[in-house]
């Protein structure tokens, strides 16, 4: 994923999740909010109570690649997403993209 397109500043993120609601999914909640540049940007939050940097990488790189595939990047917008449950097995990578699916577009 491009740079433009990462959200990493942590005021950035605490205004998002204080000022706006989130979209609930059996494993994630999506924060919201209009930006003024001509691209989306993302922000990936994992607590350290689910597991190990290892396992905490992984699933940001399975978020990521799932934004590569749906390919959302144009818009106004900034996104939060945080892993609310632990992702154990692989099929639940696809339910996870399926839940992005449906909240991001």
């Amino acid at each position: 994923m491009n740079k433009k397109y990462i959200l990493k500043e942590s005021h950035l993120f605490n205004e998002i999740i204080n000022n706006n609601k989130p979209i609930k999914k059996q494993y994630l909640a999506v924060y919201k909010k209009e930006n003024i540049l001509a691209n989306n940007r993302f922000g990936i939050c994992i607590s350290k109570k689910q597991g190990n940097a290892v396992y905490r990488n992984r699933v940001k790189r399975k978020i990521k690649e799932a934004l590569r595939r749906l390919n959302i990047f144009a818009g106004n917008n900034d996104y939060v997403i945080i892993v609310l449950k632990k992702i154990d097995k692989e099929q639940d990578y696809i339910i996870l993209e399926k839940e992005l699916q449906e909240v991001l577009l």
